[in-house]
């Protein structure tokens, strides 16, 4: 009896696509649904635990109502804002193409093209919003007093998004964050992936190349320059290219621990020669360029093996000092001989001091061992 009113109950609520986590976690009847209903808790999980939500798309330049996520009023609101003001962990596609009906299968078709996690679909006009949801929360706040983000993953972030409008013809000018609710109890939803994205793997499904991540990474760069300092000029270019380059050197080997040196030197020299021609005024000749990244990838190689070495005789330093530490050597081994040879004349400890250039530590430590082989004698 009792099975059989929850089987009624979980039809009702997914008839109106009301999808609570908790209630979801702890159900597990099998349904057609259920590759959705797990995407629309991988969804909650990627948001937010507060919320801005809109009535309709009318309401969007009113004052928005601020919704806890599993509060079951949010599926009255048709839309909301997946980032708070301080992070988001949900890429949107919006496509302004009346491609409801066939988004499926372009999606398929396309090898540069990754799974979405979520797709809705306006049954009026037939636009569609794409969903990807990140593992990782990205930080775009960059301007919290705390500092606490990361300004790679930022760009990085809007490198992805920048192809994945470029792979799927989305609207490259949307980029509020404000979009349609999947909880809204009207809404065509759809999925096509439940486990989350990281920004990697969604660099690698759409084919976003190395050149490309490595060049928006110059340009930045070139840009902080330029509003700082404006153009490099005589006398501060080889300084320059060598401390901005090297600081991505030390990251990428790190990465690629088992790139050589001419493969380390290969890949910075390119980088190198871009930021060179973008900031420097005149640019540097291609021969001082070749010679600052590898210069750099010596550098960097050459210290990761110093420390690799440095490791491997810790040990040993361990074995010669009681506490690892520096070995005294023999002629600390003759004033504590002669330092013994005074404290049996009962001479004072002042003088032992001054005589044999010891510590006064070291002495009382040598006498309190003497007064110890006495007694046990």
């Amino acid at each position: 009896m009792q099975e059989t009113c929850c089987k009624d109950e979980v039809s009702e609520i997914e008839a109106h696509h009301f999808l609570n986590t908790e209630y979801l976690k702890n159900t597990f009847l099998i349904t057609e649904k259920d590759d959705l209903s797990l995407a629309l808790i991988n969804f909650l999980s990627s948001i937010s635990t507060t919320n801005k939500y809109f009535k309709s798309k009318s309401t969007l330049n009113h004052k928005p109502f601020f919704l806890d996520s599993n509060n079951q009023k949010t599926f009255q609101y048709e839309y909301m804002k997946v980032a708070s003001d301080f992070k988001v962990g949900v890429i949107v596609i919006d496509i302004d193409e009346q491609v409801a009906d066939i988004i499926e299968g372009r999606i398929l078709k396309n090898p540069d093209a990754p799974l979405p996690n979520l797709i809705i679909k306006n049954q009026v006009n037939k636009h569609v919003q794409l969903f990807y949801f990140l593992k990782n929360w990205v930080c775009i706040d960059l301007s919290n007093k705390y500092k606490n983000y990361s300004q790679k993953s930022y760009n990085f972030y809007k490198l992805i998004k920048k192809r994945l409008n470029e792979v799927l013809n989305g609207d490259a000018c949307y980029q509020n964050y404000i979009c349609k609710n999947p909880m809204f109890k009207n809404a065509s939803v759809h999925s096509m992936r439940i486990d989350k994205y990281t920004l990697g793997e969604l660099a690698r499904v759409t084919d976003l190349k190395v050149e490309n991540h490595s060049n928006y990474i110059v340009n930045t760069i070139a840009k902080k320059i330029k509003k700082e300092k404006n153009i490099i000029g005589i006398g501060q270019r080889n300084n320059f290219i060598f401390d901005t380059m090297r600081f991505h050197a030390y990251s990428l080997y790190r990465q690629y621990i088992d790139l050589s040196e001419d493969e380390l030197a290969l890949i910075l020299l390119n980088e190198c020669k871009e930021l060179n021609h973008r900031v420097c005024d005149p640019a540097l000749s291609d021969s001082e360029i070749e010679k600052i990244s590898t210069s750099i990838s010596n550098f960097c190689t050459s210290r990761y093996l110093f420390t690799a070495k440095r490791e491997n005789k810790i040990p040993l330093a361990v074995e010669m000092g009681k506490k690892g530490g520096k070995n005294k050597g023999k002629s600390y081994e003759q004033q504590r001989k002669y330092a013994l040879k005074l404290l049996k004349q009962d001479i004072a400890v002042v003088d032992i001091v001054k005589r044999t250039k010891l510590s006064r530590s070291t002495v009382f430590k040598l006498k309190k061992e003497q007064k110890m082989t006495k007694k046990s004698k």
